[in-house]
C-alpha cells in the first residue's frame, strides 16, 4: 500500500518538474529573473539606482526591436555558468532584436557567460549592435557575439568614456554598416584579453578592433578572417596609446591600409604577436604606421602578409620607429619594400630577421626599402630575398642609413645588387658581412652616386661581383679578388656555415682582431673584428646555436628543425666543458634542458660542430620561442640562441615530447685551427667546414713518405681520391668538391707513414 502511494506522488509531480517558466516583461525591470524564458514585448529600462539580476541558464528573448537599458547608476547581474549561460537572441527566426545599452550605469555591471545574437542597432540608435557601453565601465567576461550588426559603428560593441574589461568573449560574424565589425572603443582605458574576434566586418574602417583616443592594454587576442573596407582588416589605432601584445592576428584583410594592424598618431608598443597572412590592398600587408605613429614593434613574428603596394611586412609611413627582434618573412609586395618599406625620418631597426621577402617584378627593396633621412640598420640578418634591385636593400633618393653590423646573405636582383642596393644616398658602413648574393649587374653591393667609406666589412661570394658603381674609400676590409686600401685583405673569413646566412666567425679566421685598430674595441675589448660578427674572445670556450632554414614556422600539429651547435675553445690548453640546451615557451618558463647537460674536454684551438634535430610537439603552444644554448668552461658561460614560432597548438599546454636528436659530442672529431708540427701523427682539418660546396683539407707530415687521401659519404662509399703518392715532410693542401653530392656528413682519412686519422666534414646547400 505504502508503494503505491509513492508511485502516485511521484506520477503527481514529474509534469510539474518538467513544466518549464515563463514571463513576459517591458517597461521598467528589476530584481531577480528566475524564469527559463523571459519574453520582452516592449523597451525594457532598468531605472536609474536600481538593479536587476539574471540567474543562470535563463533565456531573455525579444519579441520585437526593443532594447535593454540600464539607466545612470543602475546594475545589470547577468552572471551565467559555462554548462548554463544566459542567452540574449530574437524570439522570431531571421529578425533582429535593438541590444543592451548600458548608458552611465553603474561600473558593477557585469555580463558573464551569456550567448548575445541577432541584434541590430538601427534608426536613431546606430552604434553597437549587441552592447553599447556609454560613461562606465561594466565587465564582460566569457561572452559570445555572433551575427550582431550596427548601422554606424561597432557590431558587437561600442564604447565610449569607458575603461571596461573585455576578456575571454567570442566575437563572430557581426558587422559595422559604417566602422568597425567588432568592437569600438572611445576615450577610455579599456582592456581586451583573451578574446576569439573572427569573420567580422565593416564596409569602412577596421574589420575587427577599433580603438580610438584610448590607453589600451589588448593582450592574448586571437583576430582571424576579419575584413574592412578602409583601414585596418584586423585592428586599427587611432590617437591610442598602450600595449598590443601576444595576439594572434591572422588572414585579415582590407581594401586600403594595414591588412593586419593599423596605426594611425598612435603611440603603442606592439610586441611578441604573430601577424601572419593579412592582406592590405594599400600599404602595410601585416603593419602600417602612419600619420606621426611612434611605435615600437619588438619580438613578432610577422610572415605571409601580402599588399598591393608597398611594405607586405611592415609599412612604416611615420618617423621614429623602432623596429627590433622580428621575424619578417614570406612576404610579398606588389610595389617596394616587400619585407619593410620605410620612408621617414628616424626609424631604427635592429636585430631583425628579415627573410624570404619578394617583391614585384618591377620593383625594389625585397628584404627593405628606405627612402629618408636619419634611418639606422643594425644587426640585421637580411636574407633570401628577391626584387628588381637591391634584393636584399634599397636605399633611395638622399637618404642618410647607416649600415652597422648587418648580414646580408643570399638575396636575389633581377637586375641589379643583390644585396645593397645605394641610389643617390649617404651614411655608415661599418662591419657589414655581404655575401653569396646575386644579381644580373653586381652581385653584392652597388652605389649609385652614392659616395659612401666601406670599413671593417666581408664582401664576398657575390655573383655577378662584388662592388659596383664607385664608393668612397674600403678600409680594413676583406673584398674577394682584393681591393685598393688600408688593412685589406682576400682571405677565406672561416665562417661557421656558409650555407646558412649567419656570419659568425670560427677561431682561427684571418678577420678577427684585423678591423680598424682606431676604431672602438670590440665588447670583448680586443681589436675590432672585421664582419658583422665578433668572434667573442673573453670566453674560453664559445657556443654557436646556427638554425637551418630559418625564420622557423611550426605548425599546428608539430614539426622539427635542424641546427648547427657548434664549440671552440680559443686558448692553447684543454678545458672541460659543460653544454646544455633549453627551450624558453611563450609565457616565458623554461622547458628542459633538451640537450645535457654534459661534459666533454675541448682541446685547444678547437672549433666543433654537430648537427641536432629538435622536434617540436603538438600540444605545444602558440607563440613565439627561443631555443637556448650555453657552455660553462671554469666560471665563464657563453650562451647562444635563436627563434622559432609555433602557429596553433593542440591542447595549449606542454606536456612533454620535446626530443632532441642528433649527433652526440663524444662522436664528433676534433678540427684543429692552429697546427704545430706533430711528434708521431698526422693532424688534418677542413676550411671552410660546413661548406658549400667546396673546402680545403690541410695535413702535416713529421717525416717524407707515401699519403692516401679519401673522402667517403656517411655510409663508407668513397667518393673521391684527393691525394695519392709520395709527400715531403711540412704542410699541404687538397681541395675537395662536393658539386654533384648531397648535402649531409662526409668523412675524410688521411692514411700515412705516421698512421690513419679520420674527420667529418658537412656539405650544406
Amino acid at each position: 500500500m505504502r508503494t503505491i502511494i509513492l508511485l502516485l506522488c511521484l506520477a503527481l509531480l514529474l509534469p510539474v518538474a518538467a513544466q518549464s517558466y515563463t514571463i513576459t516583461v517591458s517597461g521598467n525591470v528589476s530584481g531577480v529573473w528566475y524564469a527559463d524564458t523571459v519574453k520582452v514585448v516592449g523597451e525594457i529600462v532598468v531605472p536609474s539606482w536600481q538593479s536587476l539580476t539574471i540567474n543562470p541558464g535563463v533565456e531573455v528573448l525579444f519579441m520585437g526591436n526593443y532594447k535593454l537599458i540600464v539607466q545612470s547608476s543602475a546594475t545589470l547581474h547577468a552572471v551565467g555558468t559555462e554548462w548554463d549561460p544566459i542567452r540574449f537572441d530574437s524570439y522570431y527566426y531571421g529578425q533582429y532584436w535593438h541590444g543592451i545599452r548600458l548608458l552611465y550605469a553603474s561600473n558593477n555591471s557585469r555580463l558573464e557567460n551569456c550567448t548575445i545574437k541577432h541584434a541590430y542597432a538601427s534608426g536613431y540608435d546606430t552604434n553597437g549592435g549587441g552592447v553599447q557601453i556609454d560613461h562606465c565601465s561594466p565587465t564582460i567576461v566569457g561572452c559570445q557575439f555572433d551575427d550582431c550588426k550596427a548601422l554606424t559603428d561597432g557590431g558587437a560593441i561600442w564604447a565610449s568614456y569607458s575603461n571596461s574589461e573585455i576578456a575571454f568573449c567570442s566575437f563572430t560574424n557581426c558587422f559595422g554598416d559604417d566602422d568597425c565589425g567588432a568592437i569600438y572603443f572611445a576615450y577610455g582605458s579599456p582592456t581586451i584579453h583573451a578574446n576569439y574576434i573572427a569573420n567580422n566586418h565593416a564596409d569602412d574602417w577596421c574589420g575587427a578592433v577599433w580603438l580610438v583616443n584610448c590607453n589600451v592594454t589588448f593582450t592574448n587576442n586571437t583576430l582571424t578572417g576579419n575584413w574592412s573596407g578602409d583601414d585596418g582588416g584586423g585592428i586599427t589605432l587611432t590617437n591610442t596609446s598602450g600595449i598590443i601584445n601576444k595576439n594572434t592576428i591572422t588572414n585579415n584583410s582590407t581594401n586600403d591600409w594595414g591588412g593586419g594592424i593599423c596605426c594611425e598618431n598612435s603611440t603603442v608598443t606592439i610586441e611578441d604577436n604573430l601577424i601572419i597572412g593579412n592582406h592590405a590592398a594599400d600599404d602595410g600587408g601585416g603593419i602600417v604606421l602612419r600619420s606621426n605613429s611612434v611605435a615600437t614593434v619588438r619580438r613578432n613574428t610577422i610572415a605571409s602578409n601580402t599588399t598591393s603596394q608597398t611594405g607586405g611586412g611592415i609599412s612604416c609611413l611615420s618617423p621614429n620607429n623602432i623596429i627590433e627582434d622580428n621575424d619578417i618573412f614570406n612576404n610579398t609586395s606588389s610595389s617596394h619594400g616587400a619585407g619593410v618599406y620605410s620612408v621617414y625620418t628616424g626609424n631604427t631597426f635592429r636585430r631583425n630577421f628579415i627573410a624570404y621577402n619578394t617583391t614585384g617584378s618591377s620593383a625594389t627593396g625585397g628584404g627593405l626599402y628606405l627612402s629618408a633621412s636619419s634611418q639606422t640598420l643594425e644587426d640585421n640578418i637580411i636574407s633570401h630575398n628577391a626584387a628588381q634591385n637591391g634584393g636584399g636593400v634599397y636605399i633611395y633618393s638622399s637618404s642618410t642609413v647607416n649600415l652597422l653590423r648587418n648580414n646580408v646573405a643570399h638575396n636575389t636582383a633581377w637586375s641589379n645588387a643583390g644585396g645593397i642596393y645605394y641610389s643617390g644616398s649617404s651614411g655608415l658602413f661599418n662591419k657589414n658581412t655581404v655575401r653569396n648574393n646575386s644579381g644580373v649587374s653586381t652581385g653584392g653591393v652597388y652605389f649609385a652616386s652614392s659616395t659612401i667609406n666601406i670599413e671593417n666589412s666581408i664582401i664576398r661570394g657575390n655573383s655577378w661581383g662584388q662592388i659596383g658603381g664607385y664608393p668612397g674609400s674600403v678600409t680594413y676590409s676583406n673584398i674577394e679578388g682584393g681591393w685598393y686600401g688600408v688593412g685589406n685583405m682576400d682571405a677565406d673569413p672561416m665562417f661557421a656555415t656558409t650555407a646558412q646566412p649567419h656570419g659568425d666567425l670560427l677561431w682561427g679566421s684571418p678577420c678577427i682582431d684585423a678591423g680598424d685598430p682606431y676604431d672602438p674595441y670590440d665588447p670583448d675589448n680586443t681589436r675590432i673584428d672585421m664582419g658583422a660578427n665578433f668572434y667573442d674572445q673573453s670566453k674560453p670556450v664559445r657556443i654557436l646555436a646556427t638554425p637551418y632554414d630559418a625564420p622557423l614556422l611550426i605548425q599546428t600539429y608539430g614539426g622539427s628543425f635542424n641546427f648547427l651547435i657548434t664549440v671552440s675553445n680559443c686558448t692553447w690548453s684543454p678545458l672541460y666543458a659543460t653544454i646544455w640546451c633549453d627551450i624558453t615557451i611563450p609565457d616565458g618558463s623554461i622547458y628542459g634542458p633538451v640537450i645535457g647537460p654534459v661534459t666533454v674536454t675541448t682541446s685547444p684551438n678547437l672549433n666543433v660542430n654537430r648537427i641536432r634535430t629538435q622536434w617540436i610537439p603538438s600540444d605545444f603552444p602558440n607563440g613565439r620561442y627561443t631555443f637556448n644554448a650555453f657552455v660553462t668552461s671554469g666560471w665563464e658561460t657563453s650562451s647562444d640562441s635563436f627563434t622559432f614560432t609555433k602557429q596553433g597548438s593542440t591542447l595549449d599546454a606542454v606536456s612533454g615530447g620535446a626530443l632532441n636528436t642528433g649527433e652526440a659530442f663524444e662522436e664528433i672529431s676534433m678540427d684543429f685551427v692552429d697546427t704545430q708540427t706533430p711528434d708521431n701523427y698526422a693532424v688534418l682539418g677542413a676550411y671552410p667546414n660546413p661548406f658549400n660546396p667546396t673546402t680545403e683539407l690541410s695535413y702535416e707530415l713529421r717525416v717524407a713518405g707515401s699519403v692516401l687521401l679519401n673522402v667517403y659519404d656517411i655510409q663508407g662509399r668513397e667518393v673521391a681520391r684527393l691525394v695519392e703518392g709520395f709527400k715531403e715532410p711540412g704542410q699541404h693542401y687538397a681541395r675537395f668538391d662536393g658539386t654533384g653530392l648531397a648535402s649531409g656528413v662526409y668523412l675524410y682519412r688521411l692514411s700515412s707513414s705516421d698512421g690513419v686519422i679520420t674527420r667529418k666534414m658537412i656539405l650544406q646547400k
